[in-house]
């Protein structure tokens, strides 16, 4: 019996999160599909709506147990330089992946995103970044990227990532990690 009751709660355990990673990464793929379609997250009601569909996972739009980052993720070319007005020297994120938009919602203490993320204030109330901005601003590029997708100057990559904190993950008063998803589209 001391043998057969931690099994027994470990296979629980592990199933109950089995479950909640598939609600997790059911919710990414709902997100990003909705936002390669262009649906307007910086809306209360469309946020309201992500928070219906993970349901059981205690999301809120502001604070909960999970947070909704979407991204846009492009790499800007000469003519992106030049559509700007910036010449080539002062163009410093030609070439390289950088955030065009960026709508992040729940409780965003709990994880960044694994993109990187904007300076405070870059981003106007739509998510939108001014191509002004996303060209010369560091904090504009998006880091780890190129280790994901190559893309081309001027494609454009749409990112849902959700993360949600797991409590049947703790065991001895230690939180783990929690479940994380992300779909690219």
């Amino acid at each position: 019996m001391s043998f057969l009751t931690p099994l027994l709660l470990g296979t629980f355990n592990l199933g109950m999160n089995l479950g909640r990673n598939l609600q997790v990464t059911q919710l990414a793929r709902n997100a990003g599909h909705m936002y390669v379609r262009w649906v307007d997250f910086s809306l209360p009601a469309t946020q309201e709506m992500m928070v219906r569909l993970g349901q059981g996972l205690n999301l809120a739009r502001s604070g909960g147990d999970g947070v909704i980052i979407l991204s846009q993720i492009t790499v800007p070319g000469e003519a992106d330089c030049a559509a700007a007005n910036l010449g080539l020297g002062a163009c410093l994120n030609r070439g390289l992946p950088v955030l065009i938009h960026r709508i992040a919602f729940g409780n965003l203490s709990l994880r960044p995103s694994a993109f990187g993320t904007p300076a405070p204030g870059l981003a106007d109330s739509s998510g939108a970044i001014a191509p002004h901005l996303y060209l010369t601003e560091p904090s504009a590029r998006a880091s780890n990227w190129t280790t994901v997708l190559a893309l081309a100057p001027g494609e454009v990559a749409f990112v849902a990532e959700v993360y949600v904190r797991s409590p049947s993950w703790q065991v001895g008063g230690r939180d783990a990690e929690g479940v994380y998803a992300r779909a690219i589209y």
